[in-house]
């Protein structure tokens, strides 16, 4: 018992460490093997050429981006094999596998259809013999129902020739002319009542009117003064913000967090910025001022490329052409010691805190 339970310790302590193992080396490739790039580029003649890859694990991981003739194209490559055409592989293959599952389920309903028929066939057989029987049943329900709405339709005849002289002798005379006066007299009796009343509400509406008149402008001192007081509100506060501001960016704190990350930026750029550099440019402008002006501010930062790139400036004609080749490498490790170099600074730490209103000021 105590051997078994020794042997599993055991077992469980090897897959432990080689999980942590394979934990160290994933994490240590992902700190430690750089991201390499490179570029290309080219114009000639108006027309522009360029190309830029990415590799990652001695080019096991890469990502080419092509441009020419005004179209872009990207591959991505997985030890080696297009990622497209993997892509396009797998989606043939499941189609494969699809269609012969469709031809055995389009066999097996040929196979019912044609077992059909003759099931359809025996049952239908001694449906027919019983259909006379229901033929004549529905005949004599037929007319059954025609002898009684012939009832009914005689019931209804009666009743309106009864109902008719009762209706002939609504009005008080043949003519009907002493009841057609008395209507149109209590109509122009109601239309007086109306107007009368009518005038009376608007008689009565006229006061409330203009007290409402009053009170409007009784308010408007109230309200000029009340958009006076927004007014001045909305400036306090902009002022007070930006006071607040002010006083942040002068503080001593700020401005050394405000410099340890440039400082770190600085450095940053230095690690990604392309290690081998070389090409030639020719360029010029119609005015040969412009020319001379842009090969000035060339000339500026030449010094730090002047032995990789050569520059041929064109007085005479407009003209931009020219080539250039790099190449650079980007650690992760460099840049997480950086960011955590950041994050852990004192200063730094109060300008976040104090952006997020963790602290006051």
């Amino acid at each position: 018992m105590l051997h078994i339970l020794l042997l599993s310790l055991k077992i469980i302590g090897i897959v432990l460490a080689v999980s942590l193992g394979l934990l160290l080396l994933i994490v240590s490739l992902v700190l430690f093997v750089p991201l390499r790039y490179k570029g290309k580029a080219q114009k000639t003649d108006n027309v522009f050429t360029g190309m830029a890859k990415v590799t990652w694990l001695f080019h096991a991981v890469s990502v080419s981006i092509y441009y020419e003739k005004g179209k872009v194209t990207t591959v991505i490559r997985l030890l080696g094999i297009n990622l497209h055409w993997l892509l396009n592989f797998i989606r043939k293959f499941r189609d494969k596998k699809q269609k012969p599952e469709e031809n055995t389920e389009g066999g097996n309903s040929d196979e019912k259809i044609e077992e059909g028929p003759e099931e359809l066939a025996e049952v239908k057989t001694p449906a027919n013999s019983e259909k006379p029987l229901e033929e004549n049943n529905t005949d004599h329900s037929e007319e059954r129902v025609n002898e009684k709405d012939v009832g009914v339709s005689e019931e209804r005849v009666e009743k309106n020739n009864v109902a008719m002289p009762n209706n002939s002798f609504s009005g008080s005379d043949e003519d009907g002319t002493p009841g057609d006066r008395a209507k149109e007299d209590s109509g122009k009796d109601a239309a007086i009542r109306n107007r009368i009343s009518g005038a009376f509400r608007s008689l009565l509406k006229v006061p409330a009117k203009l007290v409402g008149a009053v009170r409007f402008l009784c308010s408007i001192p109230s309200r000029i003064l009340g958009i006076i007081r927004k007014i001045h509100l909305t400036i306090c506060n902009i002022c007070d913000k930006i006071s607040y501001w002010k006083r942040f960016l002068d503080d001593e704190r700020t401005r050394a967090a405000l410099r340890y990350v440039k400082d770190r930026l600085l450095r940053i750029l230095r690690h990604v910025l392309p290690r081998k550099l070389k090409g030639e440019l020719r360029y010029g402008f119609e005015d040969p001022c412009v020319t001379g002006q842009v090969l000035g501010a060339i000339y500026m930062i030449y010094p730090a490329v002047q032995e990789h790139l050569n520059i041929y400036p064109d007085f005479e004609n407009q003209v931009l052409e020219g080539r250039l080749e790099l190449k650079g490498r980007i650690y992760v490790s460099v840049l997480l010691w950086h960011a955590l170099k950041v994050y852990f600074d004192k200063n730094f730490k109060f300008v976040f805190n104090t952006l997020l209103h963790k602290e006051e000021f």
